[in-house]
């Protein structure tokens, strides 16, 4: 079953959705000591398209007796605020809230975080911060936040121009908006200050990287990782499904690489036997 509810404090409040094959959030407290996902939102127009590939992830994942949080941040979704509230710092403070949330509402015995792409810029930012070992699932993490806020700025350009969407003429866009987004410069300019090439996390913590290709930026987080202790496991995903997220006339078309959330299931739940 899956079930939707508002948390966290009212002046800020998170949509959530509770993936659970246990009794519904506000019946009687659950046993503890079962295994918790927490799947956190990439940003823009990412967190629209994959909408369905999550759903499915956590519908999977609860199947196999995880229970699954998602969530979307504040100032976006269907959370509170506007969306030039969506910043960087407050990323972090949601992040927590969704964690207090998940840990109150089911009690798990493990707790992990799963970012799909630009989350994992606030998760990792979050899990740095932490005073105790952290386990996250990494999909296809985009890392350096300058390099993501480029290629904003590249779609941005391509939607007004080879998108095919204006056929009589360039439109003008309004300030602050990317892809039919609106941007704040706050945010804009936390991310571009934002590397976590090399960012250091608490002892003990876990990693597990899922992407359909290696490149070098991931290939040195991967070893910068390793050479810190930390225990990073890697899932190669079939290349044939990497979606096409750079191609302007799908822009607004759905992501659901369906092989991929089968592989990645699997080595969730067999990484939590």
């Amino acid at each position: 079953m899956s079930e939707p509810f508002f948390f966290g404090d009212e002046a800020r409040a998170l949509f959530g959705m509770l993936h659970s094959r246990r009794a519904p959030r506000m019946g009687p407290s659950p046993a503890a000591g079962k295994r918790a996902c927490l799947v956190c939102a990439p940003l823009l127009q990412d967190a629209t398209r994959i909408q369905r590939a999550m759903w499915h992830l956590a519908e999977a994942l609860a199947e196999a007796q995880h229970d699954v949080l998602r969530f979307d941040w504040y100032g976006s979704g269907d959370s509170g605020g506007e969306a030039g509230d969506l910043r960087l710092e407050g990323m972090a403070e949601d992040l927590e809230s969704a964690i207090v949330e998940l840990s109150t509402c089911v009690r798990p015995g493990h707790l992990s975080v799963l970012a799909f792409r630009s989350a994992a810029l606030p998760v990792l930012a979050h899990a740095a911060a932490s005073k105790s070992p952290v386990d996250l699932v990494l999909w296809d993490p985009l890392i350096d936040g300058a390099a993501l806020v480029e290629d904003w700025q590249h779609q941005q350009v391509e939607q007004l121009t080879v998108a095919g969407r204006y056929p009589f003429g360039k439109p003008a866009s309004g300030p602050g908006e990317l892809m039919g987004h609106e941007v704040s410069d706050a945010l804009l300019d936390a991310l571009r200050s934002t590397d976590h090439s090399r960012v250091g996390l608490p002892e003990g913590s876990r990693i597990l990287v899922a992407a359909w290709r290696e490149s070098a930026r991931l290939s040195a987080f991967i070893e910068w990782q390793r050479g810190q202790g930390i225990d990073v496991d890697c899932l190669w995903l079939d290349p044939d499904e990497t979606p096409a997220f750079d191609v302007p006339r799908q822009f607004e078309a759905q992501v659901f690489p369906r092989r991929s959330v089968g592989m990645l299931v699997e080595r969730i739940t067999g990484l939590a036997a």
